[in-house]
């Protein structure tokens, strides 16, 4: 039952997708169309304060007053120095999510499988090298999602004898190997005799085969 309920959240009806997609976009307009207006207010409230207000005496140097003057330039440094600060803040983040991002389960997936759009019960296992991730439930929930199955198990623990790898092996229809797994591939090699880093694997009798998505 949670697992349906799970996999309604992501195939809502179009109705109700619809429904909440122009409310969200009403709201965000809204809020849009206020911020301009404050800034239109701002501005010309600034004008007033600090510049000549007859245009035909309008220059470069048309400050109402030494004082707005001073403001006006102590102003644009300190916002071009904090607009210089925040600039290659970003470029930096963006660089250290870019290399970061390359090893999430979501991007591993992507490169080794094709995603699924269409809800299954096929029984996929997937291989996570990390414990925390199969511990919090990520690796099965990021899984189910990825294939759109509800019999998606994540595992990292595959300390076991050939027999008991090979009869866990047989309970599913598919094997995910998103990233190189010591345990499970020395298990692999073991018992089938494949030598197998990262992929998509289908279930056979004789071990395991590569594919490059799940049959629905």
């Amino acid at each position: 039952m949670y697992h349906d309920i799970e996999m309604y959240i992501v195939s809502m009806p179009y109705a109700e997708a619809i429904l909440l997609d122009g409310s969200e976009r009403y709201l965000s307009s809204m809020v849009i169309l206020n911020l301009l207006l404050a800034t239109m207010v701002l501005v010309v409230a600034m004008d007033r304060a600090s510049f000549e207000q007859d245009v035909n005496k309008r220059g470069i140097r048309s400050f109402s007053n030494v004082i707005t003057k001073n403001v006006y330039q102590l102003s644009s440094l300190v916002l071009m120095l904090f607009a210089s600060i925040l600039m290659f803040s970003e470029i930096n983040g963006i660089k250290y999510n870019n290399t970061l991002g390359k090893e999430q389960l979501p991007v591993q997936l992507k490169q080794i499988a094709q995603q699924s759009t269409q809800y299954n019960h096929q029984k996929i296992l997937l291989v996570d090298p990390h414990f925390n991730d199969v511990n919090n439930y990520y690796a099965g929930y990021v899984g189910r999602y990825y294939f759109f199955s509800d019999q998606v198990v994540g595992q990292e623990n595959f300390m076991m004898s050939q027999a008991e790898f090979k009869n866990t092996i047989k309970q599913y229809d598919y094997v995910v190997l998103p990233e190189w797994h010591r345990t499970f591939t020395t298990m692999l090699e073991k018992t089938y005799y494949q030598d197998y880093k990262t992929g998509l694997f289908k279930v056979t009798k004789d071990g395991l085969q590569k594919v490059n998505k799940i049959n629905v």
